[in-house]
């Protein structure tokens, strides 16, 4: 059995999203992750494991105000996204991820635009030719 740790590493929110509720988690450092599909608890369990600690929801009383602003402005930027009046997000990103997670974050660093898509499309292949995995940048 893992022991987790006794501070939050991460507060998550949902926001909604035009399939249903999104989730969104940050940390100190920024965004962490972005569900588009799991139930909650499957959510936080996951990151939780990610992270080695515990995922707060952010009305929880622990969580940092500046967690919960973050994820507040993350919320408010994706529905500004959805509903077309942004094609950039100004976000902090914690690239304490997954080794995939990362390559997948920093690989579009350098875009200018937001794709309105439910999966992303990538400039090029390097991403998934990067972990030997050709078919993953799609």
């Amino acid at each position: 059995m893992t022991t987790l740790a006794a501070t939050p590493v991460a507060a998550f929110t949902t926001c909604p999203a035009p399939w249903g509720m999104l989730h969104v988690a940050a940390t100190g450092a920024g965004i962490v992750a972005v569900d588009l599909g799991s139930e909650t608890p499957d959510f936080v369990d996951g990151l939780a494991r990610r992270l080695h600690g515990r995922v707060l929801p952010a009305e929880d009383g622990e969580v940092p105000a500046e967690w919960r602003s973050t994820m507040d402005a993350a919320a408010r930027q994706i529905g500004e996204w959805f509903a077309g009046r942004r094609t950039r997000f100004e976000m902090p990103i914690d690239l304490r991820v997954s080794d995939w997670d990362r390559l997948v974050l920093t690989a579009r660093r350098g875009s200018t635009s937001a794709r309105r898509s439910a999966t992303a499309s990538w400039p090029d292949e390097s991403a998934g030719r990067a972990r030997r995995r050709p078919s993953a940048a799609r």
